[in-house]
């Protein structure tokens, strides 16, 4: 078999779940009424893997697609460091079968000697509407509607997409943020090869977990956010899905991801427009809440209880337990609530857009000058409140020993997205004095957290004052070991040189 076209590119899209009964609203949308070009067809789509799911545990997609009489081969690559950006191959073929020898230069090189057997399918109208930016290229928007099947069982697919074909990235976002405010789409995370593993396997969503991003040597102060930003709305999207299913790593790393976010913002809040900082910090500030107070209860039920269990009477516990895990499920159905809203569509999308120019609403020369000049200064201001916030320690309220576990975090944070640009053996020791720090602040924290929501069980439910009350005891008693700590901690990371930049 041979191939007549052999093509590798960089395929940046943006999907939405397109809702029952939205179509018509789309076709009839001004945006793409003015579309150069439409057409439709349908589409049928087998994903093939190896019986060891080679290309599954790789992160990637292998697919033969049927229309119109061609047959096109696709591997598609996991996404890296951006959320609406994957490697992808495509292939002509002459045939209808697959061919893996195809895969030889591409990464993925390694399986093409393997055999490989279809594991689902996909069968949609695609409809592909052509529009031309005014800033120039093409950007392909496709609603896709129809089923995936795998076993006997079936699953909707109704889907709109828009992908550059040679426009610049900031028209997709402009063209998606005016879709978005007048529809009410929501981002699709998972690509179509995800949603059929999952119909194979009855898996749930699986969270994704991210290494904090870090910033390289010889960028710009605006190349380092855009790097930092879209690394970090990846990890974001990537568990939103785990997130929305109630799985509490999801959440943990969802939650994550917006304190890094909101870092960054921090880190470069100096010689950003003012609006700009003010109003992606305040809408992450009330995403982090809502996932916050999931996070809570996961970690309430899932660790405070099962710590505790040694101390407080069992009754209680089980009657604590029971109160705790139907508020734990709450919270979590008001964060699928969430999800189903288009406020973190619409966070991602302009922040996406917002990293791609940020120098233009900027101020001063801090985002045009290399970013290892200005990384020890950015770093100081961190360490300086994190310093600032940790007199006196053992003085400090609860709530003030809360504002310096924050402090230190973003410092924490900052240092793990600079360490490229610093003396790696300074880095190491600081951060090793941050997280000690932290750990016993956290352990602070948690009881403070542990109290709060016992006491609020208590006072839904009377009966629960005893058992909330047991509880409350046990946590106290860890609140004062983590303060008898803390001055040590807290010593030991005064006494930690700043890390320097590299010479």
């Amino acid at each position: 078999m041979t191939a007549d076209q052999d093509t590798s590119t960089m395929e940046t899209e943006i999907k939405f779940l397109l809702p029952e009964g939205m179509q018509d609203a789309v076709d009839a949308h001004p945006l793409l009424q003015g579309a150069e070009s439409r057409s439709s067809r349908q589409e049928v789509t087998t994903y093939y893997d190896t019986s060891a799911q080679s290309f599954r545990l790789a992160g990637a997609s292998l697919r033969l697609r049927e229309a119109d009489g061609r047959c096109v081969q696709t591997l598609k690559l996991p996404r890296d460091g951006n959320a609406f950006s994957r490697h992808e191959w495509e292939w002509q073929l002459a045939g209808d079968q697959v061919d893996l020898s195809l895969l030889r230069d591409t990464p993925l090189r390694d399986l093409a000697a393997e055999k490989v057997e279809p594991v689902f399918t996909s069968g949609v109208t695609r409809t592909v509407r052509v529009l031309r930016p005014s800033s120039g290229g093409l950007i392909e928007v496709t609603t896709d509607v129809g089923s995936l099947w795998a076993k006997g069982q079936t699953v909707a697919l109704s889907e709109l997409e828009l992908e550059l074909k040679g426009a610049a990235p900031a028209a997709l976002y402009e063209l998606a943020l005016a879709l978005q405010s007048t529809l009410p789409l929501v981002l699709g995370p998972e690509s179509k090869a995800a949603r059929g593993w999952r119909l194979v396997t009855g898996a749930p969503p699986e969270a994704v977990k991210a290494d904090a991003p870090t910033i390289p040597t010889g960028v710009t102060g605006t190349e380092a956010i855009n790097r930092l930003v879209s690394s970090l709305i990846a990890s974001l999207v990537d568990n939103q899905p785990a997130a929305a299913a109630a799985d509490a790593k999801g959440v943990h790393r969802m939650r994550i991801a917006v304190r890094r976010l909101r870092t960054a913002l921090t880190l470069f809040r100096p010689h950003l427009a003012k609006g700009d900082e003010a109003r992606f910090t305040e809408t992450l500030r009330r995403l982090g809440r809502i996932l916050g107070e999931a996070r809570d209860w996961d970690v309430f039920c899932s660790e405070t209880l099962v710590d505790a269990a040694g101390s407080v009477p069992a009754p209680f516990m089980l009657a604590l337990r029971g109160a705790a895990e139907a508020e734990r499920k709450s919270a979590h159905s008001r964060l699928s609530d969430e999800f189903a809203q288009p406020h973190l569509t619409h966070l991602v999308i302009d922040l996406s857009a917002w990293a791609l120019d940020v120098a233009r609403t900027g101020s001063g020369d801090v985002l045009s000058r290399p970013i290892e000049e200005t990384a020890p200064d950015l770093l100081e201001q961190l360490e300086r409140k994190v310093r600032t916030r940790g007199k006196r320690i053992r003085r400090r309220s609860g709530e003030e020993l809360h504002g310096l576990r924050k402090a230190l975090k973003r410092f924490r944070y900052a240092l793990e997205f600079m360490a490229p640009l610093m003396k790696a053996d300074q880095v190491k020791g600081q951060l090793h004095h941050c997280k000690g720090l932290q750990e016993d602040l956290g352990m602070f924290n948690d009881s403070v957290v542990a109290e709060t929501l016992a006491q609020r069980l208590a006072d839904e439910t009377p009966e629960l004052g005893p058992a909330a009350a047991a509880l409350t005891s046990w946590a106290e008693e860890r609140r004062t070991a983590a303060v008898g700590h803390l001055q040590t901690a807290w010593r030991e990371f005064k006494k930690a040189p700043s890390p320097e930049a590299l010479g």
